[in-house]
């Protein structure tokens, strides 16, 4: 693990002082820590989902531009009246 700690000079050793006594003591809620493992676990989910519906997006809008390359123009003859 590794600490950095950036600030005010004088301040910096209570801050990690502060820190490290936070770590050493550290009192964990069972039920607070299984809330945030759900909405960490949720957001990941629905992330994994974005990325899959983003790219399956990217796969269609890359067929549909295989498939519309692969037409020739069509020209239709039009004749202006003078």
């Amino acid at each position: 693990m590794e600490l950095a700690v950036s600030g005010y000079n004088h301040k910096q050793s209570n801050l990690l002082e502060r820190i490290l006594h936070r770590i050493a003591n550290l009192n964990i809620n069972s039920a607070r820590f299984d809330a945030l493992k759900e909405k960490v676990l949720l957001i990941h989910r629905l992330g994994h989902l974005i990325a899959i519906k983003f790219s399956s997006s990217v796969a269609r809008l890359q067929e549909h531009s295989r498939i519309s390359n692969s037409h020739k123009p069509v020209r239709v003859p039009c004749t202006i009246p003078v």
